[in-house]
């Protein structure tokens, strides 16, 4: 599965950030002034957020009613590993200080940082007051039925949080040894439990998978071991599998799949964006997914076959599969593929084993489960239960976790996990732990987690 940022890079350029200064900064900037500020804003537009915002610091603190600094701050903090949540009171004061030409984009970046910090309804407030900015262009149309679904999840996100007797969110920020447990009513709770900072960086991580009785860990991660350890993007892209193993309560520091050398050919060289999408209910076959084309390889008297690509009937020419699971039975084959005539850019097809062990051609599961957004990772329960990520549906902002049942040979209406296991940011690769059905595992990039998406543990 690739892993992509939350925040859209629509709007943000040098242009419009320097006509944000407004009434506020009378005084002439000094030089040192005008140096760091050059360089806050050259982090920002290089990614390098957490370089940015320490910039940023320090041009508050000479003028801390700047809309110009407090916007770009605010910016920088929705685009952050871990500190979404500070957008909003930056935004709020760049839109106090702000004159009324030059604020449109404001109430864009305020609407998501209201959406994140689960205030649905000031969201949707600020997305309708930027709406009245959207320019009746191609692009413009585009941009406008992006905002009008914004205003959408936002009434997802009021519906889910009404569905609770309590605030789910009421203890987020007293994390615990990295547990958290949320009330869903006077007794009912959902314990989400990080698993800590061996496995989770602050890069995207997720993917997990889970051999030996789940004492061994595959997961997915965006960090690069050959460069600083406090780069986020490191100028290019990096996406690897890495290993763990749980020792003595708690994962060992995880180690590239490459130095394990399981297979006897180079397959996930430095270079390429390689990623875990499934194993079998055995765990003899996994699926692998290298530059968006999924691999095969399965478990031969105790060693890993060469991964081999699927068929051209599976791996679509000029497409990209990034994501797919295995029925138990190993009959059917789940693919998330972008190939021409689906209902969105990213859709769910399946494909069957015959007799002769061949796959079949991808079949499009319809409108049921595929949205005009996009879907994601997969992962069936038996024949008849699928959980998958979509941001559509009754998604309250990006990925959002679903499960669907199958009866009469019909996939039911999606349903979603809710609050507080979906969040306004991205939850993706749900699976179902074998050992325990109360426990269950997946990605989300939540507040106080240690990067962009941790690997979480469920447990209801």
């Amino acid at each position: 599965m690739r892993f992509f940022n939350f925040l859209p890079k629509i709007i943000l350029t040098s242009a419009i950030m320097c006509c944000i200064v407004g009434n506020a900064q009378s005084q002439k900037p000094s030089k040192t002034e005008k140096a760091l500020y050059k360089q806050a804003f050259d982090y920002l537009a290089l990614d390098q957020y957490l370089e940015a915002i320490q910039d940023y610091i320090q041009l508050l603190e000479m003028r801390p009613k700047s809309p110009q600094y407090n916007f770009e701050i605010g910016v920088a903090y929705l685009r952050s590993p871990k500190d979404f949540y500070k957008a909003e009171k930056h935004l709020e004061t760049a839109l106090k200080y702000s004159t009324q030409d030059t604020i449109d984009e404001l109430y864009y970046y305020l609407g998501k940082a209201y959406q994140n910090n689960y205030k649905f309804d000031e969201a949707k407030e600020s997305y309708k007051d930027f709406e009245r900015f959207i320019k009746s262009t191609k692009k413009g149309s585009e941009l406008k039925v992006e905002v009008e679904w914004l205003e959408k999840t936002c009434d997802h996100g009021e519906y889910h949080l009404k569905l609770n007797t309590k605030n789910p969110l009421e203890n987020k920020s007293k994390p615990i040894n990295d547990v958290k447990k949320f009330f869903l009513n006077v007794t009912d709770y959902v314990i989400i439990q990080n698993l800590g900072n061996k496995i989770n960086s602050v890069h995207d991580d997720g993917g997990a998978v889970f051999f030996n009785d789940e004492k061994d860990i595959f997961f997915t991660s965006k960090r690069n071991p050959f460069a600083n350890s406090n780069e986020v993007n490191n100028g290019k892209d990096f996406e690897q599998i890495f290993i763990s193993k749980y020792e003595n309560g708690e994962w060992l520091l995880p180690n590239l799949i490459s130095s394990l050398k399981l297979f006897e050919v180079e397959f996930d060289n430095a270079s390429a964006l390689v990623s875990i999408v499934a194993i079998n209910k055995d765990e003899t076959v996994m699926v692998l997914c290298k530059n968006g084309t999924l691999y095969e390889t399965s478990k031969n008297d105790g060693r890993w076959t060469d991964p081999k690509m699927f068929p051209n009937n599976i791996n679509i020419k000029k497409s990209k599969q990034p994501s797919a699971c295995l029925s138990d039975d190993g009959k059917t084959l789940i693919v998330i593929s972008d190939k021409e005539g689906g209902y969105g850019k990213l859709d769910m097809y399946s494909s069957k084993k015959d007799a002769d062990g061949k796959w079949g051609e991808l079949v499009n599961m319809g409108s049921v489960l595929n949205t005009e957004h996009d879907e994601g990772t997969p992962f069936m329960v038996g024949s008849d239960l699928l959980y998958f990520s979509s941001k559509g549906h009754s998604s309250i902002g990006g990925y959002d976790v679903f499960f669907s049942k199958k009866e009469d040979d019909k996939w039911g209406n999606p349903q979603s996990l809710g609050i507080p296991i979906n969040t306004p940011q991205d939850e993706i690769a749900y699976i179902r732990s074998k050992k325990n059905p109360n426990v269950a595992y997946y990605s989300s990039a939540r507040v106080d987690g240690y990067g962009y998406k941790d690997v979480y543990r469920i447990t209801t």
